[in-house]
Parts: C-alpha cells; sequence; structure tokens
C-alpha cells in the first residue's frame, strides 16, 4: 500500500457572504400584527411557486441553520449565550466525489483521517439574526479560531456575550476577507438599527431550540477509515 500522503487544501472561509442585508424595528404589537398578516396573505396554507418559497423559508428543520455576515453593509446579531454550544475538529475531505458529503468530525483519538488530513478547529454560537425579516430568526453561527478569539477578547472588554448585540461585517476579497464585529449598545439599537431590543420574553420564544452539542454528528472509526483510504488509492 502507497504510503499516506498529507493533502494541501484550501480552508473554508470563516467570513463567506450572506445576502444583502434588511432590519426592521420589532414592536410588541408584532403577534397581533403577525396574526393580521397571516389572515390576509394566506400564509397558514400558500399555493404557487411564492407560496412554496414562503413556507419552504418559514419550515422547521432538523438540522442547523447556518449564519453568514451579509456581503455588504452590516448585519446585527445577537448572541443567545456567553459560550460556544460547541467545539470540535472537522475534515475537509476535498478528496471525495462533488456533490456529496464532504466534512466529517475528527474523532482526535487514534482518528483514520489525521493520517491523511490536518483537521481544522470549529465553534459554533447560538445567535439571533436580527437583521431577518420579517422578524429576528435563530441561527447556528460557525467559526473558526480567529473569529472565536476575537469574541474571547470582547468578553474581557466588553462584557459576556449572552443578550448582548453586536454588528458583523466582512472586508476584503476571497482569501484576505476578514469578518469584523462592532458591540451595539442596547440605547443605539432604535437610532442606529430601527429596532427594539428584544425582551427575555420575546428571546425565549425565538430561541426554542437552541442548537445542542449532541447536535454534531459524529461518524464511526470503519466509516472515517474508508474515507481515508480513498485519499491514497
Amino acid at each position: 500500500m502507497p504510503e499516506p500522503r498529507r493533502l494541501i487544501r484550501r480552508r473554508p472561509d470563516d467570513s463567506a457572504a450572506e445576502p444583502k442585508q434588511a432590519t426592521r424595528r420589532y414592536d410588541e404589537e408584532d403577534d397581533r400584527e403577525d396574526d393580521e398578516q397571516d389572515e390576509d396573505q394566506g400564509l397558514v396554507v400558500a399555493k404557487g411557486w411564492e407560496g412554496h418559497k414562503q413556507v419552504k423559508n418559514n419550515a422547521p428543520s432538523k438540522y442547523a441553520q447556518f449564519y453568514k455576515p451579509p456581503e455588504q453593509g452590516e448585519g446585527l446579531i445577537m448572541f443567545l449565550e456567553d459560550e460556544p454550544y460547541a467545539s470540535f475538529l472537522l475534515h475537509y475531505c476535498d478528496w471525495l466525489p462533488r456533490g456529496g458529503r464532504f466534512s466529517y468530525v475528527c474523532l482526535q483519538r487514534d482518528c483514520p483521517l489525521c493520517e491523511v488530513d490536518t483537521p481544522s478547529m470549529r465553534d459554533r454560537f447560538n445567535i439571533l439574526d436580527c437583521s431577518a425579516l420579517p422578524q429576528p430568526k435563530l441561527y447556528t453561527y460557525e467559526v473558526g479560531p480567529q473569529i472565536t478569539n476575537v469574541l474571547e477578547k470582547y468578553v474581557t472588554t466588553v462584557g459576556p456575550l449572552g443578550g448582548s448585540y453586536y454588528g458583523v461585517s466582512v472586508t476584503g476579497v476571497k482569501q484576505s476577507k476578514r469578518t469584523l464585529f462592532r458591540p451595539v449598545k442596547k440605547r443605539d439599537l432604535v437610532d442606529d438599527w430601527k429596532f427594539d431590543p428584544l425582551t427575555p420574553e420575546q428571546i425565549a420564544r425565538y430561541a426554542k431550540k437552541p442548537g445542542t452539542a449532541g447536535d454534531i454528528e459524529t461518524s464511526s472509526r470503519q466509516e472515517l477509515r474508508e474515507i481515508a483510504n480513498k485519499a491514497v488509492d
């Protein structure tokens, strides 16, 4: 059997872009307004392709929905917790055929994939995208160690992440992209973002099912061995 080769690969960019930002102000009358809109627009049971898109966008999923900062301008996010809800090492197996799964969680101890690839550190945070329309939306924000280090510094200089608001933007292009964070004080939300600070009750409403470490999908050692063998075939 040939000697295992070590792959030199491009790592995913932590600051990949999301569509244009949109902001709104949240009012305590939203529940009533939402009910009225549902009746007016027929969102409970929709029809046509546009109706399909609306229902699909609002459909729950057993998989985490990942947040990416806007490509243009600045997005507004709120961290739900003080710390990452999961930290792990991830292998990007880019020798596998395109169109299928290519990332696998490292077993760390005697992991077969470590023979052919160096894993990347990943952290996941639960956040609310407060720029989303028509209301804040729960996302998982998966980042690498550089961004995590930046956020950790904010913890020591600004305060706990949980319940805090940040403007997030991206600068640079391609491999030179950087994700920037700007703490936003609650008193500035209305003037700068036309957004009222969320109450604890509202936060609980949007964060009904946050991501947990148990959501991270792992594979058996045998499966990872088979994937590792494909790298040196």
